[in-house]
């Protein structure tokens, strides 16, 4: 899908032709009437672009106008869901379909290219579409699949862009519905909530794309050191704003997907997880102690809102933050 250069977080707008005119490297065409302040696209619009080549984009839109955009396509990864409406895309000169399954599955399908694509749409009347794409790019697959990205490249080179459609997984299929949705407990950690995802989905995108499954084995003792490293860097640094999975894996020595595989095996839960709890289980403590109240401690677990705060602090301890200053008095 054409790629922007402003990364923005999702939520209720409407883009109009002159935006999508003024754009960089698109080209956009509609009907004679049309003016540049009428409304192309509006809706709940996302935008993410994520560390070091990871980004999220699509949302739950309606298209007001018919319309035709001639833009490109950055190299690397791209998985692409359709929840609803139905869109006819050209790609590197390859014609793609993309259709909402109409039982309520999510429709899936792998675009993967080693070089910058065409890319053209054309759409012939208002609709409604929900989807959602997360790509990563070719120097985001070499640093963190180093062995597949190598032969994806070299099959690229000969076979130019390649695509595949996969049943996609319940798991994977709660994953794209938490991004396009994020629960009120992930707001505070909104990019790494975004990125632990995008990285799991695109873990199952090569997993697809290689015609292999993934096998569950022993946790060793290197993995275990380097789940230990993880837990402590997190434990140093639980409280920044700037932590991400790529970060804690690189400090940890071990790939992202490797990372959050580590650490469903060993602690159930994924990185987003682990890190949202360590933060409520920090301020608690401190509100036992009688050192910060509730307004400081929503504060510092990353809560704007306290009522948002009081439900995933009930969710994570079975009882308010109220409770333990009425016990303490």
């Amino acid at each position: 899908m054409p790629q922007t250069s402003r990364p923005e977080d999702s939520s209720a707008r409407r883009i109009t032709v002159g935006e999508i005119s003024a754009r960089r490297g698109v080209q956009l065409n509609v009907d004679a009437d049309v003016t540049e302040a009428s409304p192309l696209i509006s809706g709940q619009i996302i935008q993410r672009m994520l560390p070091d080549g990871l980004q999220i984009h699509g949302g739950d839109t309606v298209e007001e106008q018919a319309f035709r955009v001639e833009s490109s396509i950055s190299d690397g990864l791209s998985c692409i869901f359709f929840l609803r409406g139905n869109v006819d895309v050209a790609i590197g000169g390859k014609d793609f379909s993309f259709r909402a399954d109409g039982g309520g599955r999510i429709a899936g399908s792998a675009l993967l290219s080693g070089s910058e694509e065409s890319f053209r749409r054309q759409s012939d009347a208002r609709q409604r579409v929900t989807h959602l794409v997360v790509g990563a790019s070719s120097d985001w697959l070499e640093r963190h699949a180093p062995g597949w990205s190598a032969g994806a490249a070299d099959l690229s080179a000969r076979q130019g862009l390649r695509s595949m459609e996969w049943a996609v997984s319940h798991r994977i299929s709660k994953l794209i519905a938490a991004i396009l949705q994020p629960p009120q407990s992930a707001l505070p950690l909104v990019n790494l909530h975004a990125e632990a995802h995008a990285i799991e989905i695109i873990a199952e995108a090569i997993t697809v794309l290689s015609g292999t499954e993934a096998v569950t084995t022993r946790i060793s003792d290197r993995h275990l050191a380097a789940l230990k490293r993880a837990k402590d860097f997190i434990a140093a640094h639980a409280a920044s704003d700037d932590l991400s999975v790529e970060t804690i894996a690189r400090h940890a020595g071990v790939s992202v997907s490797g990372l959050q595989t580590l650490f469903r095996q060993c602690e159930g839960n994924g990185v987003f997880t682990h890190v949202r709890n360590l933060r409520l289980d920090l301020v608690r403590a401190r509100l036992q102690s009688g050192e910060i109240d509730i307004a400081q401690a929503s504060g510092l677990a990353g809560y704007s809102s306290a009522a948002n705060f009081s439900t995933a602090f009930r969710r994570r301890f079975g009882h308010p933050p109220r409770h333990i200053r009425q016990r303490r008095h």
